[in-house]
Parts: C-alpha cells; structure tokens; sequence
C-alpha cells in the first residue's frame, strides 16, 4: 500500500510538472507571436517623418501619433523619412556585430536633420541648379548651422572588421562622399545599455560595446572642437538613402521575428506527461488484475 502511495504521488508530481513546463513554452509562443504581430504591423505602416515622431512619442507622449500612452515605447520599429545631412567624421562604431558569420561593427553615424523648404531656397539664393550637389557638399562652411534641427543617430549598417581603420582615413580624407544632404528611410530602434559605456579607441574613432545612445552622446558632447547635441531616446536603422554611395557599411536588414521551437517544446512537455499519467494507470490496472488473478486461483479451503 505504501509502495502504491509513492508512485501514485510520484507520478502526480511528474504530470503536474509537464503541464507547468508545457503551458509555459504555450506563453513564451504567444508571446513571441505577439511581438511578431506587433513589429510587423508597425513596419507596414507609412513611413512618417523623423522629426514629427519626435515631438509625438518624446515631447507629446505618442498619443495622436502613434495610438497609445506609451511614447517611445510605442514607436520602436515605426518606419521615418527624413531629410538632413550626415556627419561622418564624428562616427562611432558598436563592436562584436556579426553579419551573415563574419565579424565586424555596426556604424552608428550622426544625422542633422533640416528644413527641406529653407536648404532649397538657400540654394536657389546661392548656386545654379547644375552645382545643388557640390553646394549640397560644401555649403556647410558657408551657411553654417542655418536650417538644421535636431542630430540623431543612425545606424548605417555593418562594416567588415578588415576594413575599419581604412574606413576611418577615408572619411577624414575626404568626407564628402558621405557628408551630403540625403534623404533617408529606415525604422525606430530603442537604445540599449550596458556595464561596457565607455569608449574603446579604433584611433581617432570610438567603440562602444552596446547602442547605448547616452553614452555615445557623452562621447560627442565632450568633443570640444565641434559638438553634437543629440537626440537620446532612440536611434534610426537605416533601410535606404538616395545619395549614399554603394558599398560598405552593408545595411542591414529588417528584423524577422518567429516563435521559435516552443510550440514542439510545449506538445513534448504534454506528451512526456500524457505518458507518465497513463502508465501509472497501466501499472496500477496490470498489478490489480495480477492480484485477482491470484486470489481466484487460490483454493477455498485454504
């Protein structure tokens, strides 16, 4: 009796425990399912504009924009356009970033962004249609700061390991190639912090080991020749610019999100638990039956 009492509760315990483990890949699958929906539906809308976001989901709270009280919360993963210029010379780079095996680093650049209808009227003013792209280049010098708004970060993609330092003396070499005024796409990203926030030299740039968007503007801020006031509550995944020349950094791809193996994990768990409740059962049925079966060959009168 006693024996039956131990493995009576022995199996109990180890049906309880599947279901436990079972329900709970079923949660983290729908909630991984639940984060696909959400990045998916957010990455079909229209794309709006950067600086519009900005004042909806960090200064208005993200209310009219975007839905929902949750601000910048609400926005990650949301499509922008923008319109402003690059600043390439002051590039950081997020080390240990691997793309399709290789190592290397993401390029976290900075974005000024300005008023579309003052830079083209600044250029009617000054330059011939034919030379907008030289003056594009070069007109920094010349007008300043006039138009820009706000500085952002974004992250131009991933650069293969071997060619980073090269890529460093070029953009101090002549940085024209990228410090243009463009037009660009690409989607919100929310920062990430770490232990690691302080710059590692690759000389003359920094590395950093996470996106903490803090951190990297600490680095831009103590630059005392020429400072950038920047944006720190997200930063921007670039999907496409219209004057960027090819090749690297390799812009990354939209993220895809699946739920993994927990669906086959969860109907495993109920099976292993299925199988300890029915042979307890069997094993049960198999010794009463074997016990009758005795007890009905025993003679009477014994």
């Amino acid at each position: 009796m006693k024996r039956r009492i131990v493995g009576g509760v022995t199996a109990l315990a180890l049906v309880v425990t599947t279901v436990i483990l079972g329900l709970w890949q079923l949660s983290r699958n729908n909630e991984k399912q639940r984060l696909a929906d959400r990045v998916e539906s957010r990455l079909e809308l229209e794309p709006v504009g950067l600086g519009e976001m900005y004042e909806e989901s960090v200064l208005g709270g993200g209310v009219a924009l975007l839905g929902g009280g949750d601000g910048v919360k609400q926005a990650e993963y949301r499509r922008v356009v923008e319109f402003g210029r690059f600043v390439c010379p002051q590039e950081v780079f997020i080390r240990n970033r691997t793309f399709d095996g290789r190592p290397g680093y993401w390029v976290f650049t900075p974005f000024a962004l300005r008023d579309r209808e003052e830079y083209r009227y600044d250029l009617e003013e000054n330059e011939a249609e034919g030379n907008v792209l030289e003056n594009a280049q070069g007109e920094q010098g010349e007008q300043g700061e006039q138009g820009e708004q706000l500085v952002f970060i974004v992250n131009r993609g991933w650069l293969p390991l071997e060619l980073a330092k090269s890529h460093i003396a070029d953009n101090i070499a002549d940085p024209n190639p990228c410090n243009i005024v463009d037009d660009i796409t690409g989607f919100i990203r929310l920062p990430k912090s770490g232990a690691a926030r302080e710059c590692e030299s690759l000389a003359p740039a920094c590395t950093f080991a996470h996106p903490d968007i803090e951190a990297i503007a600490d680095h831009f801020a103590s630059l005392a020749d020429d400072s950038l006031d920047i944006g720190t509550y997200f930063y921007i995944q670039l999907e496409s610019a219209g004057l960027l020349p090819d090749g690297p950094p390799v812009v990354l791809r939209a993220p895809t999100f699946d739920t993994g193996n927990h669906l086959s994990y969860a109907v495993q768990w109920f099976i292993f638990g299925t199988i300890a409740a029915v042979g307890y059962f069997l094993i049960f049925w198999r010794k009463a039956v074997f016990k009758r079966k005795g007890r009905s060959r025993t003679p009477s009168g014994e």
